[in-house]
């Protein structure tokens, strides 16, 4: 049971690091936000694409150190248990922000912010459930890990 809860934690990180690369390349390319080009003031621009940048090069970080990381679980197990808390904080997040934000009616005038899909709130809802999925894997298996 350990072996097959560990393969399938490391394809979700794999596949949790490749969306994080494209995620990357999105914010490297300030696509979400080629609709404010004209609306938003220069320093609110500047400072987005600064933002969006600095986004984008964490993503990239964590893509990789989550490569590295999914070569051996054993070995940085202290890690991936952190990053299954972190992930379960994020997930409540976005569920609390999907439910107290009306996106679509926000950013109905400037669909790029929220990446041209329609659908925002359930996106944000889709990626805080995969996150809490991720955590629920951890914990299984730690659990497991430890029986054996």
């Amino acid at each position: 049971m350990h072996k097959k809860i560990q393969n399938i934690l490391k394809i979700f990180l794999v596949l949790g690091a490749i969306y994080l690369l494209a995620d990357a390349f999105i914010h490297f390319f300030d696509f979400k936000l080629t609709d404010v080009n004209n609306d938003w003031p220069i320093s609110a621009l500047v400072y987005a694409q600064l933002l969006d940048k600095i986004s984008g090069a964490f993503m990239l970080l964590i893509a990789i150190i989550v490569f590295v990381i999914h070569k051996d679980l054993e070995k940085y197990r202290l890690v991936v248990y952190l990053s299954a808390v972190w992930t379960f904080f994020l997930g409540l997040t976005f569920i609390y922000l999907s439910m107290s934000t009306d996106y679509l009616h926000i950013f109905n005038f400037l669909p790029s912010l929220s990446f041209w899909l329609p659908f925002y709130r359930e996106y944000l809802l889709l990626e805080s459930g995969a996150l809490i999925f991720y955590s629920a894997i951890v914990y299984l298996w730690f659990k497991t890990r430890s029986h054996e």
